[in-house]
């Protein structure tokens, strides 16, 4: 995979000509995984916007990464006033069990069995123009929190494969209190649901 990530995404609004069939129908499927991702949600009170994927994400790449393995996850920001050890130990046991596939270990100081050119970033109350390709091109990132006053709190989370994303979502919720809020481990384990979609890119390609 070549490394000009931000053109093949599918959340993109344009693609050269002879690449907008592909694109519609990349479009299309996006549009139904993050309907899905909504609808499993049932009753949630977590909102979803800006879901993405590369063309090349199936289910056996998160397999690849991550399955029977650790993942390492880099968390940026933290909105409560709460000690840093403590939200991180509170966003990874919200991620844990949470993703669709195999099953996997998230954490922040992953072993030596880890795939370390795959990684999760966890961005919390992002700056608005903040893109996947920003957070996979720098690790760590760097990026400047927005101030939560609690409102909605903001979550936008990117799956990085080297310095390319794979996939990314964004999504938000009202009325968090702090790490311990049951309304924190829902965004949490919402998001960590919608960015690892079950896809197979056989099944898609015969469409």
């Amino acid at each position: 995979m070549g490394h000009h990530h931000t053109s093949r995404l599918a959340f993109v609004e344009s693609a050269r000509p002879k690449a907008r069939a592909v694109m519609r129908r990349t479009l299309a499927f996006a549009g139904a995984v993050l309907i899905a991702a909504c609808a499993s949600a049932g009753d949630s009170p977590v909102t979803f916007s800006r879901f993405g994927f590369d063309p090349t994400y199936d289910t056996g790449v998160f397999g690849l990464a991550a399955g029977g393995r650790d993942l390492r996850v880099v968390i940026v920001g933290n909105p409560f006033a709460s000690d840093r050890a403590a939200f991180e130990a509170a966003v990874i046991d919200a991620m844990q069990g949470r993703n669709l596939g195999q099953e996997t270990n998230f954490t922040t100081n992953p072993g030596p069995d880890a795939n370390e050119t795959y990684r999760v970033v966890m961005v919390f109350n992002p700056p608005v123009d903040l893109t996947g390709a920003q957070l996979c091109a720098s690790d760590p990132p760097g990026v400047t929190q927005r101030p939560y006053g609690g409102g909605r709190l903001n979550l936008f989370a990117v799956f990085c494969w080297s310095d390319d994303v794979m996939t990314q979502l964004a999504a938000s919720i009202a009325g968090a209190q702090g790490p311990g809020d049951p309304l924190f481990a829902e965004l949490v384990g919402q998001t960590t649901r919608g960015l690892f979609p079950q896809r197979s890119r056989r099944r898609d390609n015969r469409k």
